[in-house]
């Protein structure tokens, strides 16, 4: 802790040498390239009868923390005798997932820097880009002795906009990870499916999200035609991006298809468009 600009009243012997001493709160919590906080509002320190003690007027600590935090804290205390602060309140706001908000418990800063016993998300939902959501998540935020790792765990999701075109759901777990100053993520049974422009039966699987780009891959995809005997097409180089759900190209694994009754297709041959047409 730093008193910038200090003001002091040390007293004489009549006033028993009661002293104070007023500026602006600073900390310094050395070179770390982890953690860039800054103080704000006046602390006095005081001694008073042979005691130390403190005054704190809108005391306050903001900044970054690894890169992908940002930290907020109020209602700061500063404890003379132990060279402690303790802190009432505090919060972080993860702007790389969408602003998601966590509140944090015990935040303090000792021996080990800028740390904390345990963080909460209040979020239900964090949107990861423009078309995947981590629903129902559940965050592990590490403190400093962790150098701040962090992992983000909930439901899979995908948000297409508001498109009747497009009805398709998410499921399965993704975990995003930030470790050691790099983004990655975890899957486990992720897929898609639903109704395209209400002929096609989409499904998906072996998924995988790049947090970095903010970008989906679908390695397995394939198309069934309920109104064509359930004609079954697989999907190349099928993903989400700025366009929607879409693909390359599609080709039908059928070598006749039945409609209705009494009419095939024989040696059949289809263009199934993307999401542009």
């Amino acid at each position: 802790v730093n008193i910038n600009k200090p003001e002091a009243v040390i007293s004489g012997a009549k006033d028993k040498y009661n002293s104070k001493f007023t500026g602006d709160f600073g900390v310094n919590l050395g070179s770390s390239e982890l953690v860039k906080v800054n103080g704000s509002g006046k602390l006095t320190v005081l001694y008073q009868d042979g005691k130390w003690g403190s005054k704190h007027q809108d005391v306050k600590l903001n900044g970054t923390v690894a890169n992908i935090l940002n930290f907020d804290a109020s209602d700061i205390k500063y404890d003379h005798e132990n060279t402690k602060i303790s802190i009432a309140k505090a919060s972080i706001t993860i702007p790389k997932l969408n602003d998601a908000k966590a509140n944090v418990e015990n935040a303090r800063i000792d021996s080990n820097g800028l740390d904390w016993d345990k963080v909460t998300l209040s979020a239900t939902q964090i949107a990861l880009g423009s078309y995947v959501n981590i629903n129902k998540p559940e965050a592990v935020i590490s403190g400093a002795k962790d150098k701040y790792n962090s992992k983000f765990t909930g439901d899979f999701g995908v948000n297409l906009g508001s498109s009747e075109l497009v009805k398709v759901n998410g499921s399965g777990k993704l975990t995003v990870l930030y470790q050691d100053g790099k983004w990655g993520s975890t899957h486990q049974d992720v897929k898609l499916n639903g109704t395209v422009a209400n002929i096609l039966n989409f499904d998906a699987s072996d998924i995988k999200y790049d947090h970095e780009n903010t970008k989906i891959s679908i390695a397995k995809a394939s198309i069934t035609i309920p109104k064509l005997n359930d004609a079954k097409a697989n999907v190349e180089n099928a993903r989400i991006d700025s366009n929607g759900l879409d693909w390359d190209k599609a080709t039908l694994s059928a070598t006749q298809i039945a409609l209705g009754s009494y009419v095939n297709i024989s040696k059949p041959e289809a263009v199934i468009s993307g999401a542009k047409d």
